[in-house]
């Protein structure tokens, strides 16, 4: 089959023209169609009997506004002598902050004062009877009297046994509920275990007590009795702390209100001097004191006695012990 190069060559070029003519069919509905598009918004609420208000066209990305250029609406002024919300938050805050800098006053929840008086209150509202099952829950021992217990209630000093365990080292542990003849042992530590002492540790302050009352004291003030693993020194030696048989007496209160301390009233602390040697200067509350101590050492109420002239470690306390051979008094 022949074909003929005129007509094929026809057919090309008709082929091309109708490819042309395509492209500006589709050029020109796409411009008429965007032509059309505000006559249609335009006429569309006419044929539909609506209002052009009542229509809400999507905006075009260019007419609308950026969420940073947007005013927002103006804030409703405060009243007159009225401060913003904010302003007095931070001032709230301010006057906090002034308060906590502040010391606390006398009559003040927050005062010392006012929650020591506060856990006086508490302690008071505590019954006896939890007061005291309590306490023989934490150290109270039962049994059998000792020798030893035995003399002690028949001086009238009240007392309870301690548990063994609580002071393993002692060999008759007790605490004091009471005056001793009248004259009150207080301790000034907060380890309620330094106030252990031995029973016959007791009964020679029921011995010391006559002297003490006729010199006018009411109370001593000790720093401990009972130290576990107390040693003398550097001399890896058990000291009788270790088993409650010795008390450091710092403070003498009398009954007039004088009070005697080792510290400020033993003026003389020459070391390696007699304790008990006259001195003819001294004041009258320190001969007071020197006797308190010598004549405990004259009636042998007391085996051993160190007072501020041994050592500088003396020098706010009277070291008052008693031995088991109750061997004669050495004091220095």
């Amino acid at each position: 089959m022949r074909v003929d190069s005129a007509k094929l060559t026809n057919v090309r070029g008709a082929s091309r023209g109708g490819r042309w003519a395509a492209w500006l069919l589709c050029g020109a509905l796409v411009s008429g169609g965007v032509a059309l598009v505000p006559r249609l918004r335009a006429e569309a609420p006419a044929d539909k009997g609506l209002a052009p208000t009542d229509i809400k066209l999507r905006p075009r990305p260019s007419e609308t506004k950026s969420r940073h250029t947007q005013r927002r609406p103006a804030k409703t002024p405060p009243k007159p002598g009225s401060r913003p919300a904010v302003e007095a938050r931070g001032s709230a805050r301010e006057k906090k902050k002034q308060e906590r800098k502040r010391p606390a006053r006398h009559g003040s929840v927050h005062s010392p004062r006012a929650r020591q008086q506060q856990m006086a209150r508490r302690a008071r509202s505590t019954p006896r009877a939890a007061k005291a099952a309590e306490a023989q829950e934490l150290d109270v021992a039962t049994g059998l009297d000792e020798a030893c217990h035995v003399q002690l209630r028949r001086a009238g000093v009240p007392f309870v046994k301690v548990l063994a365990e609580r002071a393993p080292e002692v060999r008759l542990p007790i605490r004091l509920t009471g005056n001793v003849a009248e004259v009150e042992i207080r301790g000034t530590g907060k380890n309620k275990a330094t106030y252990y002492l031995d029973c016959r540790l007791a009964l020679a302050l029921v011995r010391w007590a006559p002297q003490l009352q006729a010199a006018g004291v009411v109370r001593i003030d000790h720093y401990s009795i009972y130290r576990p693993d107390a040693e003398v020194g550097a001399t890896r030696k058990l000291s009788a702390h270790a088993v409650a048989l010795a008390i450091d007496a710092a403070r003498f209160h009398l009954r007039d209100g004088r009070v005697l301390s080792v510290l400020d009233t033993w003026m003389d602390k020459t070391k390696g001097a007699d304790p008990c040697a006259a001195r003819p200067r001294q004041g009258a509350d320190e001969q007071l004191l020197r006797e308190l101590v010598c004549n405990a050492a004259r009636h042998g109420i007391f085996q051993t006695i160190v007072t501020p002239h041994h050592n500088p470690e003396h020098d706010n306390h009277v070291h008052l012990e008693i031995s088991s051979s109750f061997a004669p008094t050495w004091i220095h």
